[in-house]
């Protein structure tokens, strides 16, 4: 039996069987899957060593292949558009949060002041309890807190060490792996960044 290379794309699926091209109708249309149909189609140039001599043979692997790459290009393109889209919807939800974030801030100070009012006032009154038409406030004694008035006097039995915290100089490690040095415990990794750019 010869080679066989199946498909993933929607339109068509393709069998090879020495000389003979079935097409057959598959469900996918994801980058994966026309990735792996590009891989596939190497694969089967690999197997038939490049021999696409017979006619049908010809246009059946360049109808797949020239397929494959408009599907491809559609789906960067779909990817591009969604991207720039989310981007733009990022932006939209970090304005509304730093929006909404210093409303909050303003309205629990505001909300402070109020409070901070009240006890005053029934301090100064020397109240325990002040009675509205619909609201009532009540002054309980609750326990005292530290107040530091200045920290330098403070004396050391009362002030606890902190554990020592250190940083990685990563910069330092990377140039002395890439001038050759062992760094026990680190190795240089391949990184890459992708960049989306719309075509104009």
């Amino acid at each position: 039996m010869g080679p066989r290379c199946s498909r993933a794309t929607s339109t068509v699926g393709l069998s090879f069987h020495g000389s003979f091209m079935q097409i057959e109708e598959v469900k996918k249309t994801t980058l994966p899957a026309l990735v792996q149909d590009q891989l596939a189609l190497d694969n089967l140039l690999l197997e038939v060593a490049g021999d696409i001599t017979n006619p049908e043979t010809e246009q059946v692997v360049m109808a797949w292949a020239e397929e494959v790459k408009s599907g491809v290009a559609s789906k960067i393109d779909n990817y591009g558009f969604k991207q720039k889209y989310l981007k733009l919807k990022i932006e939209q939800f970090k304005s509304e949060a730093e929006r909404y974030t210093k409303a909050i801030k303003t309205i629990q100070n505001v909300s402070d002041q109020l409070k901070d009012r009240v006890k005053y006032a029934m301090i100064e009154m020397d109240k325990q309890e002040l009675i509205g038409h619909k609201w009532k406030y009540n002054l309980t004694n609750s326990k005292p807190s530290v107040y530091i008035v200045d920290e330098n006097k403070i004396p050391a039995k009362y002030k606890i060490a902190q554990p020592v915290v250190y940083k990685l100089d990563k910069d330092a490690i990377k140039n002395d792996i890439e001038e050759g040095l062992v760094v026990p415990g680190a190795s240089l990794e391949r990184s890459f960044a992708l960049r989306a750019l719309e075509i104009k």
